[in-house]
């Protein structure tokens, strides 16, 4: 399954992910990493498929972070500003929802209809 695009292949993303770069540079526990690759001791998930879905579980929760820190009027997130001071509310938002789309689309990219069940 594939989603369609509605724009160039060549678009550039790089503005508009600004956010999600930014946060994503600073590195975090990545609990949420190894808990996944802890459950695959059992669930014996193929290595392309768990690479696509432990990146997911990341593009989720980090764009999640930018969202929550506009919520939450936060200042500090990983010992440094958080996104929306530097980039401005309304450009971590459009970010965020973004890279929620991004994430749909490498998750259609399992051949598993119940993906997209799970995701939404």
């Amino acid at each position: 399954m594939s989603i369609p695009t509605v724009y160039p292949s060549n678009h550039d993303e790089t503005a508009l992910l600004e956010p999600y770069t930014y946060i994503s540079s600073r590195p975090g526990q990545e609990m949420r990493t190894e808990l996944i690759e802890s459950f695959n001791t059992w669930l014996q998930v193929p290595p392309e498929e768990l690479a696509i879905i432990t990146k997911v579980v990341t593009m989720l929760h980090t764009s999640s972070l930018l969202v929550d820190d506009i919520e939450d009027d936060s200042v500090l997130r990983r010992g440094e500003p958080v996104a929306h001071k530097i980039f401005g509310v309304p450009a971590t938002i459009n970010c965020a929802n973004y890279v929620y789309f991004m994430a749909l689309a490498e998750l259609v990219k399992i051949p598993n209809p119940r993906m997209l069940t799970i995701f939404t």
